[in-house]
């Protein structure tokens, strides 16, 4: 909630916000500070692994939990919650071209380091949004980097040999 309120107070609130989701946790926080400041922000979560049915109650009931504890009554929906599953292959901790390609674009571009679990494939996932126009044009995007940079040195594929 602290991000989007961050956002919120900064005026630099985006049209639309990425990040990886794994367990749920950070989408369910970013959905409950979406609720509690009446953002139009559309948060897009790239998952890392493989999603079971339980899901999307679980991230509907950690949301609505996270309101109910402070006190608000606010309801929470599956039409809240977007979660893209393309990324996650071949599995968890395992890299993919795709997140791979991500991590050398920004790499070179921008100085920024991804990492191959989580926000290296939610760097693909935000350039396939892209690529496929569901990002209208002139949108302002957030990207959240929640960190895991120290992995990416374990990926010989990626970063060659060092030392």
């Amino acid at each position: 909630m602290y991000t989007a309120a961050q956002l919120a107070d900064s005026g630099a609130a985006g049209d639309y916000l990425f990040h990886a989701t794994g367990s749920g946790g950070t989408l369910a926080g970013l959905v409950a500070g979406k609720k509690l400041l009446g953002s139009s922000l559309q948060i897009v979560s790239v998952a890392v692994g493989e999603k079971g049915a339980d899901y999307l109650p679980k991230l509907l009931t950690l949301s609505s939990g996270t309101l109910a504890n402070l006190g608000l009554s606010v309801p929470v929906t599956a039409a809240d919650i977007d979660v893209d599953h393309d990324f996650y292959p071949p599995g968890y901790e395992i890299p993919n071209a795709a997140a791979t390609a991500a991590i050398r674009l920004l790499a070179e571009t921008e100085g920024i380091l991804l990492d191959p679990v989580y926000t290296g494939k939610a760097f693909a996932g935000l350039l396939r949004h892209i690529a496929d126009g569901r990002i209208r044009r002139g949108s302002r995007v957030v990207f959240l980097h929640s960190g895991g940079t120290p992995a990416l040195f374990a990926e010989k594929a990626i970063v060659g040999e060092i030392g």
